[in-house]
């Protein structure tokens, strides 16, 4: 590791540190360049012995902390330059490396609950290893080290934690730049993509060896992948498995695709030329999205889109729930659906055939040309909904007719009732086919209102 440059965070006594969420355990904070060398070998503490006296009742450092909206004023005895010279000394006895001409990142972290309440957190690294320590800043005592390597540059950071397991790591990592983006995983993971601030980077925390993980850009594409090296004994899913990719506001992508076995993948804040997103069990989540092409494919789970623009939706799935809210969309095609529910809010949706094979429809302030809505088994519910042409279909269930309705509406059931709270509703004209042979308006809906408990569900 001798010989490596690395940059190196500090502050004097006019830096500022800004703090992250107040409610984690270690708030960390990014702060203003200095550079600072480090000499340290393990030959130079082994045969002099040389370490960093503190000064007794002095105080070395005067830094100001903003936390959010709290601004600090401390005082600290350790300064950050003996900080590093303390990590650096505890490196080169344990590893036997040589940090000489190393520059190392520093930073301040509050420590909630400690009674140092500051400290110096370092970090020195190498293509193939990183080490992270904290220093109290009133002690000058080692608190925390943690050494992570890797085995290539395109590869996370691996550690092994106190309970045995490992954790693959990579801390925003900055990244050239892309417009397409391919993502293929099979392991428990949360994926996140999401425009914000003004770089390419990628954050990752996954908490196993099951699987190795590996990322690349190349040919304006940028690959996210993962490989099964064995399978682990007992494993139990982690909330804390996550990657986040991101790109600058404002950037318009040509493709995202992400297929992800297991786990929630969210996409925010985009412009996408197409977007294929496939999930065999968990969530998709889309919101703030314009894109021009839209594939959504959820074994099992919940799809969510919202405040989202597209020329053309498709969706599929077999077991699960769909909600569609605020968007705008000139053709959506939901014809592979199996069991489970589908909402539609307070859209613009053009022309839509939607057909579920059992479960239940809800449509309320959608306004367009043409709109499908079938159902095996199950309710359809359509209310503050204005279409040309509005076909509502079930073969077991009952259908509701709300207020708000607009144009011509035809409704069929085989076994169920039609409801029609607005018979009277001159800017509708209703073809009402019932196999139970009800047409039932709002006055007397009460009456029956028992018997449809179960058809409705």
């Amino acid at each position: 590791m001798g010989g490596v440059v690395l940059g190196i965070l500090g502050i004097g006594t006019i830096g500022m540190i800004y703090g992250t969420q107040k409610d984690r355990a270690m708030q960390e904070s990014k702060v203003d360049t200095v550079p600072i060398s480090v000499t340290a070998t393990p030959e130079m503490y082994k045969v002099t012995g040389e370490t960093i006296e503190q000064e007794e009742e002095t105080k070395v450092g005067q830094y100001k902390i903003v936390y959010g909206d709290i601004e600090e004023q401390i005082e600290t005895v350790i300064s950050m330059e003996q900080a590093a010279q303390i990590g650096a000394e505890n490196i080169c006895l344990e590893t036997g490396l040589s940090l000489e001409g190393c520059q190392i990142e520093m930073s301040q972290v509050y420590l909630k609950g400690v009674s140092e309440g500051v400290a110096w957190k370092g970090k020195v690294e190498d293509e193939n290893q990183l080490f992270i320590f904290t220093v109290g800043s009133t002690s000058g005592k080692l608190l925390e080290r943690q050494d992570y390597y890797r085995e290539d540059k395109n590869r996370p950071w691996m550690t092994r934690l106190d309970n045995e397991r490992i954790e693959q790591w990579i801390d925003h990592e900055s990244l050239e730049a892309f417009t397409k983006i391919n993502i293929d995983l099979e392991c428990d993971m949360k994926v996140q993509i999401m425009a914000s601030g003004e770089d390419y980077a990628l954050d990752m925390e996954y908490f196993d060896d099951d699987y190795k993980l590996s990322y690349e850009v190349k040919d304006d594409t940028i690959y996210i992948e993962d490989e099964k090296v064995h399978s682990t004994k007992n494993r139990i899913n982690s909330d804390l498995n996550q990657i986040t990719l991101y790109v600058p506001e404002d950037t318009h992508l040509e493709t995202v695709k992400l297929s992800n076995t297991t786990g929630v993948n969210e996409v925010n804040n985009l412009f996408v030329k197409t977007i294929e997103v496939t999930s065999h069990t968990g969530q998709i989540t889309l919101n703030l999205v314009e894109t021009e092409d839209l594939k959504l494919s959820n074994n099992t789970g919940l799809t969510h889109i919202e405040d989202t623009q597209a020329k053309a939706i498709t969706l599929s799935g077999d077991t699960g729930k769909v909600m569609l809210k605020g968007i705008t969309v000139s053709s959506l095609k939901a014809e592979d659906l199996g069991s489970g529910s589908f909402e539609l809010q307070d859209s613009k949706i053009q022309k839509g055939k939607i057909n579920l094979q059992t479960g239940a429809i809800t449509m309320d302030e959608v306004i367009g040309e043409e709109m499908t809505l079938k159902t095996q088994t199950g309710a359809i519910n359509v209310q503050n909904t204005q279409y040309d042409t509005l076909e509502l279909r079930t073969e077991t269930g009952c259908i509701n007719l709300g207020t708000g309705l607009k144009g011509s509406i035809e409704a069929s059931t085989q076994v169920g009732i039609v409801n029609v709270v607005e018979p009277n509703n001159r800017a509708c004209t209703y073809q009402i086919d019932s196999g139970l042979n009800e047409f039932i308006n709002s006055d007397i809906e009460k009456q029956i209102e028992n018997a449809m408990q179960g058809l409705w569900q």
